[in-house]
C-alpha cells in the first residue's frame, strides 16, 4: 500500500484533497514578514492577502528544509506504507534538494519502503491538473508502475500559461530580467494594450476542462520570440 501526496503548489481546493484522499505538503509564504503555510483555501484570508499586496506589502514564498519533508514522511513509513509525491516543478524551487536529501535518510532508515516522487514540471492548476487525474488513477488501484506510466504520458500535454497587469510582483522576485525586460519596454513604445475578457479552458488528451469564469486581463505582448500581439 502507498499513500498520494501533492503539494499545496497545485492550488487544488481543499475539498477536492480530501475526496480525492490526498495528503498535502504546504508550502510557506510571507506576507509582512510573516510567515503561514496554504491549506488549500480552507482557512486563508484572500481578501486579507491581496488587501496587503495592493497596500504595497511584500510576499515572498519560503522552501521547505530536510526536517520538514522528515516529518511529512516519516510517520507514513514507520506504518509501513509507501510513499508517491506529485511535486511542483523542481526547475522552481531549491526546496527538492531539501526533499532528496530526506529521502536518502529515510531509505536508509526504512530500506524495505519505497518512496517515488514526479516532477509535474509546472505550478498552480497546471500541477493540479496533473495531481487530479493522477489521484483518479490512485483510486482505481493503480500500482506505482501504472501511476508512473500515466503521468509520464500525461505531464508532456499540460502547460500553464498566465497573464499579469502588473509586473511590480514579477520585479520583486527576480523573475523580469534581460529579454524579457526589453520586450516590456518594446510594448511600451510601440503596442497598446487592450483589455479583453477571456474564457479559461484545459485540455488534456481528449479530456477538457472548461471553468465557467472569466477574467479581464492587459493583452500587450507575448515576450516569447518578442512578438506583439493587438
Amino acid at each position: 500500500m502507498y499513500r498520494l501526496f501533492c503539494d499545496s503548489n497545485c492550488e487544488l481546493w481543499h475539498e477536492t484533497v480530501k475526496e480525492l484522499g490526498l495528503k498535502v505538503i504546504r508550502m510557506p509564504y510571507t506576507i509582512d514578514g510573516e510567515m503561514y503555510y496554504y491549506d488549500m483555501g480552507e482557512n486563508t484570508d484572500f481578501k486579507g492577502f491581496f488587501d496587503k499586496m495592493k497596500k504595497g506589502a511584500e510576499a515572498k514564498t519560503q522552501a521547505l528544509n530536510e526536517y520538514d519533508y522528515l516529518e511529512y514522511f516519516e510517520p507514513f513509513l514507520a506504518a509501513g506504507e509507501d510513499i508517491y509525491y506529485i511535486t511542483f516543478s523542481h526547475k522552481m524551487s531549491g526546496t527538492f534538494e531539501a526533499m532528496k536529501s530526506a529521502i536518502v535518510k529515510l531509505k536508509a532508515k526504512y530500506p524495505e519502503r519505497e518512496i517515488r516522487y514526479k516532477d509535474s514540471k509546472t505550478i498552480s492548476l497546471g500541477a493540479g491538473m496533473v495531481v487530479y487525474y493522477g489521484a483518479l488513477e490512485y483510486q482505481k488501484g493503480a500500482t506505482m508502475d501504472e501511476l508512473d506510466a500515466y503521468l509520464d504520458e500525461l505531464i508532456e500535454h499540460v502547460a500553464t500559461y498566465f497573464v499579469v497587469e502588473d509586473l511590480t510582483y514579477l520585479h520583486r522576485g527576480g523573475r523580469l530580467r534581460g529579454v524579457a525586460q526589453r520586450a516590456v519596454r518594446r510594448s511600451r513604445r510601440g503596442c497598446a494594450a487592450r483589455r479583453t475578457r477571456y474564457r479559461i479552458a484545459l485540455r488534456t488528451g481528449n479530456d477538457r476542462i472548461d471553468f465557467p469564469l472569466r477574467a479581464k486581463i492587459n493583452v500587450g505582448i507575448a515576450t516569447d520570440r518578442h512578438r506583439h500581439v493587438g
